[in-house]
């Protein structure tokens, strides 16, 4: 589903980074497999950099955040993915040293 749209990007991409579902307690989850086969397609496809990246709780955060923005529960349910996935992201700029706090 998100392939053809991120093989249109071509070479502006710099490195893709593919959340990681991991369980609580650092082992893999039903989901994990299906991530990590995701990104060795966009790998094979592009020849881009690829990074898993652990996912833990940035749908609790998203939830959290949501909430204390007064959204809805209708709209949260829109959102949370979304979120999630900017939460994830500046996770891993952090991480990687590539944003400040």
């Amino acid at each position: 589903e998100f392939i053809p749209h991120i093989t249109r990007l071509g070479s502006g991409i710099e490195t893709i980074v593919v959340g990681l579902p991991l369980k609580m307690n650092a082992t893999d989850s039903k989901t994990t497999e299906h991530a990590r086969r995701f990104a060795d397609t966009l790998k094979q496809l592009g020849n881009w950099p690829v990074e898993l990246f652990d996912e833990r709780l940035t749908t609790v955060q998203a939830e959290r955040s949501l909430k204390e923005g007064s959204f809805s529960r209708k709209k949260r349910a829109q959102l949370v993915d979304s979120v999630s996935a900017v939460i994830l992201l500046q996770n891993y700029l952090q991480i990687r040293g590539l944003q400040r706090c």
